[in-house]
C-alpha cells in the first residue's frame, strides 16, 4: 500500500457522509452503515456506547472491509473506493477525543447529532452521548475501486481464505416460478444474481459466506434509518438467501412523541453499555 492509496482513502472518507463496513464474527459475516470520520490521515468512527456490539465485534476481529460507495450527501470530489483493513478500537470514556477532533465531523455529517452534542449546553444535557468507541483504521492490505452505488444496489462482503473482501453489486433476484417482481420483499430461499459495478468476476467466487447489504437514509436530514442484511452462501455469482436481518422501508416520518421515544431508548443504551 503506496502512501497515494492510503491518502485517496483518507480523502473519500473525509468526503463522504455514510461508509459501509464488514467484518467476520466467528464464521458469520457483519455488516453496517455508519459515518466515516478522519484522524491523524486515516479513516476512524466515533461509535456512542449504544453500539457497543458492533465496537466489540470489530476489535475480536482486528480486520474489515471498508466500503466508500454512497454518493448521497458526498461532497465534491469525493471518489468510491473500498479497501481491506486492520483496525483497532479504543474507549473514549470521557470523549476528549471525540470533542477535541472529530465532533466538528459529526455534526457536518450527521444532522441528528446537533440536536443533542451542538452547543456546551445539550453536551451537559446529554453527556451520555459525549463519550465514544474510537474505531480507527490502522493499516490497509488492499484498495480498489468500486461502483457508486444507488439505493436498490448493495454491497455484498463475502468471506474467503479468512479475510471479509467487498464489493458493490447491482441485483437480479430470482424463486421459484419467476422472477421477482419490483417492490417484492426478499424472503428466505430466493437466489440473489450478484453483478459487479466495478466489473469485477464475481462469478468466480464459488461456495463461500456472504452478506448482501442495503441501506437508505433521509436526505438530507439523516432522520430516518434503514438497513437491511441478507446472508447466505455465494456461487457462481449467485446467492442463497438463508436469512434476513432488517428491511430496506425507511420508516414514516417521526412525530414529537417518537422522537422523544427514540431519544431516551438512546440514553438508556447508552448508559447500560458504559464503564461504571
Amino acid at each position: 500500500m503506496t502512501r497515494a492509496d492510503l491518502s485517496r482513502l483518507q480523502r473519500s472518507a473525509e468526503l463522504a457522509a455514510v461508509a459501509e463496513l464488514a467484518w467476520l464474527e466467528g464464521d458469520r459475516l457483519c455488516a453496517a452503515a455508519r459515518t466515516p470520520l478522519v484522524a491523524d490521515g486515516a479513516p476512524v468512527f466515533a461509535l456512542p456506547y449504544a453500539e457497543r456490539d458492533v465496537a466489540v465485534g470489530l476489535a475480536r476481529a482486528g480486520a474489515a472491509a471498508l466500503v466508500l460507495s454512497d454518493v448521497r450527501l458526498a461532497r465534491k470530489g469525493w471518489e468510491p473506493l473500498g479497501a481491506t483493513v486492520t483496525v483497532e478500537v479504543s474507549e473514549d470514556r470521557d470523549g476528549a477525543t471525540f470533542l477535541d477532533g472529530l465532533l466538528h465531523q459529526e455534526l457536518i455529517k450527521h444532522p441528528p447529532s446537533r440536536a443533542l452534542i451542538d452547543t456546551p449546553l445539550l453536551r451537559r444535557e446529554h453527556w451520555w452521548y459525549v463519550p465514544r468507541l474510537v474505531v480507527r483504521v490502522t493499516g490497509v492490505a488492499r484498495l480498489r475501486p468500486v461502483g457508486r452505488r444507488r439505493r436498490d444496489e448493495a454491497v455484498l462482503a463475502y468471506a474467503a481464505g479468512g479475510e471479509v473482501d467487498a464489493d458493490t453489486v447491482a441485483l437480479d433476484r430470482v424463486r421459484e416460478g419467476g422472477r421477482v417482481r419490483e417492490g417484492d420483499r426478499v424472503r428466505e430461499g430466493d437466489r440473489v444474481g450478484v453483478a459487479s459495478l466495478a466489473g469485477r468476476d464475481l462469478a468466480a467466487v464459488d461456495g463461500v459466506s456472504a452478506a448482501l447489504l442495503r441501506h437508505d437514509l433521509s436526505v438530507p436530514d439523516r432522520e430516518r434509518t434503514s438497513a437491511e442484511i441478507l446472508h447466505g452462501r455465494l456461487r457462481g455469482g449467485v446467492m442463497t438467501v438463508t436469512g434476513i436481518q432488517g428491511a430496506l422501508a425507511l420508516p414514516p416520518p417521526a412525530g414529537l412523541r417518537a422522537r422523544l421515544r427514540r431519544v431516551a431508548a438512546l440514553r438508556r443504551a447508552c448508559e447500560r453499555n458504559l464503564p461504571g
